[in-house]
């Protein structure tokens, strides 16, 4: 005689990082983040970073941007009616975003993926 488990009706689908947290796959690319600056949102460094570029990013999002060249992470904040990107370093000034040829925002982070324990 068999029994079927009384588990059986609690059954869930198997947790799949994809689709938790890749609404757009052709528009979604990660990117490894160098640095603890953002630690306090909990961005750790070496964490894999969910980027969607087909967001259009608004206040307090959290963006990968290129800054004269060189990829950084930094907060959209709007004061006085003026866009700024903003790092909780105080060693780096916030940026005017709002025509400034040295900036292109490539996306907006999503979710982030931090490791505890090394391969």
């Amino acid at each position: 005689m068999a029994f079927t488990s009384p588990a059986k009706d609690y059954e869930e689908k198997p947790l799949s990082l994809d689709s938790r947290y890749i609404q757009r796959p052709a528009a979604t690319f990660f990117a490894q983040i160098d640095g603890n600056g953002f630690s306090a949102d909990g961005i750790l460094n070496g964490a894999i970073a969910v980027i969607d570029r087909s967001l259009t990013p608004k206040e307090n999002d959290i963006l990968l941007c290129v800054i004269e060249g060189v990829q950084s992470i930094r907060r959209l904040e709007v004061r006085n009616g003026r866009r700024y990107l903003s790092t909780p370093n105080p060693d780096f000034a916030d940026i005017l975003a709002e025509d400034n040829d040295d900036v292109e925002v490539w996306g907006v982070v999503t979710a982030v993926v931090n490791e505890f324990r090394s391969h």
